[in-house]
Order: C-alpha cells, then sequence, then structure tokens
C-alpha cells in the first residue's frame, strides 16, 4: 500500500531536530513525539504535634520521552547522553522557549520500512 500524499519524502510525522554527541552534529533526525513533563518535590508542614499543618511544591526535573527516526545507513544509532534543541511556544503571544534535551536512556532500534525508529527516556537540561 502506498501513500496518497508524502511531505518531503518523510513517512511520518513530526519535528526535525539536529543532535550532537559531545558536541558534535550526528546529522538531522526526524523526532515523531516529544512528551514532556515537569516533576515536582513536595514537602509536609507538620503542626508542633507531628500532625497535617499543609503542604508545599516546587518545581523539580523536567523529563520525558521520544521517538526518534534514524535514516537505516546515513546516521548513526542514538546513544545515551545525545542531545538536541528545540523550541516551544510557551505563551499565548507564541513566545518561544529553548530546550536542551539529553537522551538519558534509549531502546534497541526498531526498523519500520526504511527508517529505523529508537524509543527514548529524555530530560531536559536547560530551558
Amino acid at each position: 500500500m502506498s501513500a496518497a500524499y508524502t511531505s518531503n519524502a518523510v513517512p511520518f510525522g513530526g519535528m526535525t531536530a539536529e543532535i550532537f554527541r559531545a558536541a558534535v552534529s550526528l546529522g538531522t533526525y526526524n523526532v515523531e513525539s516529544l512528551a514532556l513533563s515537569i516533576e515536582v518535590v513536595e514537602g509536609k508542614r507538620p503542626d508542633v504535634y507531628g500532625g497535617d499543618n499543609g503542604w508545599w511544591i516546587v518545581k523539580g526535573t523536567t523529563t520525558g520521552t521520544a521517538v526518534i527516526q534514524c535514516a537505516t545507513t546515513a546516521t548513526p544509532t542514538l546513544e545515551p547522553g545525545d542531545y538536541f534543541t528545540v523550541d516551544f511556544p510557551v505563551n499565548s503571544a507564541g513566545a518561544a522557549t529553548s530546550y536542551k534535551v539529553v537522551i538519558k536512556s534509549i531502546s534497541d532500534t526498531r526498523a519500520a520500512g526504511e527508517y529505523r525508529k529508537q524509543s527514548c527516556n529524555v530530560q531536559v537540561d536547560s530551558f
């Protein structure tokens, strides 16, 4: 079965990102999905008898998951420590913030037609 229409000959949607290893570019990869979540650190404020008296939270580490495509022969397989930068809109005016996303752990490569895919856990280094 052939696709009715494929933009720029990329069979899957997503965004492109230049991925680096130790400040050396590995090339441009297609990031099919990137889902980030902000973890929180919670603390409790007990009363003088050790009972409940409220709680607080502060922003913690931003982590997430991604699925990244690699060309079968032309691009290296990704490894933990590889990273890329993406921009996301953060307000109603569309002002973007840059996120440096670092790959923490990654799955074995899986083939999908002419492309290889890797699922990975990521962590935001700076934003």
